[in-house]
């Protein structure tokens, strides 16, 4: 099996069973530390999301250089001392992370929060151990890129996935044997990213390539790369705001009760980022290894391929999310106010997500080509629209506001600014991008589960009803896969094992 292959299946496994660890245990979550104390982990989830504009571009960067240099001779030195520059600036900004925000906790607290049952002491508590997991765990990210930039993604994967069943299997256990409070939950998060970024960047180090000098800190390294880190760093910032502006002014304008159930809601829709990321993590490196011109023609080729799989691996489970809001949510959470609250919220988060994560091969090629301007202008413009917009319209309709501004915004994205990006990529076919990487799965999947909702027998119990929303998924994904030119190649050279090069 290629390499190439070995990825897309290590990503698979990985980042399928890093959601399904996240989706099994929230449960549990709610019913230890309850509603309330669940929007403290979402706070956190989006404070995260949002320091990573601190990350510089970096990242990216690393990710982008160390898969150009692993192809190119007597580069060896080169990038351990790159990788050591970076690896530097990351841990720097860890601790200032670290540092402003446990002094600001009791600001955080008491004025930006909004706790009805919890006390004022607690949530600051809890917010000192968020500001001190996030730091420990911020430098994971350039190792994690560092991993996927030299193609060792099982390797990257196995590291991940036992990290984070550690992760929720401890925070459980700590939550009911310890003690059922957010500051417990936390207590445990921060041992478990310290080991995390520790172990990442253990195996990262022993990935590169052996030299006879002991690698330094080279400050010329970072500036030769300053323009293209730059570039992506603003296309970050600005993606960044539009990704998490939502979570951001509604944590500071709904009651943390209410945003609670925003963040659950939020959870579910992000899961498609994570059936996405097999497609995009072993996508870019190969993207920026086909960047001369002469390869122009297999770049699109592998291009279209992967945005075929991209649609066919999100849009089966966002369907089905969009038309079984309150069923998917009661049999999660086993909570019919959660599925009361959330339902709303839920379908029009996840529309607006699916379209967010058909965009991503597209930005993903513009990066990995250095095309940087139109990304960066393109956010720069959605975010300074779309911010006055979501806090008018979350204020005055709360959670379903905020969630429709958001599918507004990724729906402006995917009818404008994909066209614009494929202006500037030879032998890029837009209508190719639309009508078959894009459109077959979608018109497939929504006719089967539409289908299904229409035929849904009435008072089920939970098990059939499950078994009933399994099936409708299972027929979905079938009719995707064949639906599309390349997955259904794939799929009938399986099924007759045949060996297809992807």
């Amino acid at each position: 099996m290629s390499t190439f292959k070995k990825n897309i299946l290590a990503n698979l496994v990985g980042k399928t069973w890093s959601g399904l660890v996240w989706l099994v245990f929230l449960p549990v979550y709610l019913k230890f530390m309850g509603v309330e104390a669940y929007g403290l982990v979402g706070f956190y989830l989006s404070l995260t999301a949002v320091l990573v504009i601190l990350d510089l571009g970096l990242s990216t960067t690393i990710n982008r250089e160390l898969a150009r240099l692993s192809v190119q001779k007597d580069k060896r030195e080169t990038m351990g001392n790159l990788l050591r520059s970076a690896e530097r600036v990351h841990w720097a900004i860890a601790l200032i992370i670290g540092c402003v925000l446990v002094a600001a906790a009791p600001l955080i607290a008491s004025y930006w929060l909004k706790p009805e049952n919890l006390s004022v002491e607690a949530v600051r508590d809890t917010v000192i151990l968020i500001g001190l997991t996030i730091a420990f765990q911020w430098p994971s990210a350039l190792y994690t890129s560092g991993l996927a930039g030299l193609q060792h993604q099982v390797l990257l994967n196995v590291i991940t996935g036992t990290t984070m069943t550690l992760r929720a299997v401890g925070a459980v256990l700590v939550l009911w044997l310890v003690s059922p409070t957010a500051q417990a939950f936390f207590a445990w998060h921060l041992f478990a990213g310290l080991f995390h970024t520790s172990a990442l960047g253990f195996f990262l180090w022993r990935s590169l390539p052996q030299t006879r000098r002991r690698s330094r800190f080279d400050i010329k390294l970072l500036k030769g790369l300053w323009r293209f880190s730059s570039g992506v760093w603003g296309i970050g910032l600005f993606g960044t705001v539009l990704g998490q502006m939502d979570k951001i002014i509604l944590s500071a304008v709904l009651p943390l009760a209410a945003f609670g159930y925003y963040s659950v809601a939020a959870l579910v829709s992000s899961s498609l980022y994570y059936l996405i990321a097999p497609v995009t993590s072993s996508m870019f490196p190969r993207f920026s290894q086909l960047g001369s011109p002469q390869e122009q023609g297999e770049l699109a080729q592998t291009y279209h391929k992967s945005c075929q799989l991209a649609a066919v691996a999100t849009l089966p489970a966002t369907v089905l999310v969009v038309l079984f809001p309150s069923e998917i949510l009661e049999l999660w959470t086993r909570n019919a106010q959660v599925a009361h609250e959330g339902r709303i919220v839920l379908g029009l988060l996840m529309a607006g997500t699916a379209l967010n994560v058909l965009v991503q091969l597209p930005y993903y090629l513009q990066i990995a080509s250095g095309l940087l301007k139109l990304g960066f202008y393109t956010n720069l413009v959605s975010a300074i629209a779309a911010v006055p917009c979501m806090y008018f319209f979350a204020s005055r309709y709360g959670a379903a506001g905020g969630a429709a501004v958001w599918l507004l915004l990724n729906l402006s994205h995917f009818i404008v600014v994909v066209p614009l990006m494929h202006r500037f990529l030879s032998k890029v076919e837009t209508w190719r991008w639309y009508v078959v990487d894009t459109m077959l799965p979608l018109g497939a999947c929504a006719l089967i589960v539409g289908l299904a909702r229409w035929l849904m027998p009435e008072g089920q119990p939970d098990f059939a009803k499950a078994a009933y929303l399994g099936l409708a998924l299972a027929a979905s994904y079938a009719g995707a896969i064949f639906s599309a030119p390349d997955t259904r190649r794939w799929a009938l050279a399986w099924i007759n094992w045949r060996r297809t090069p992807l």
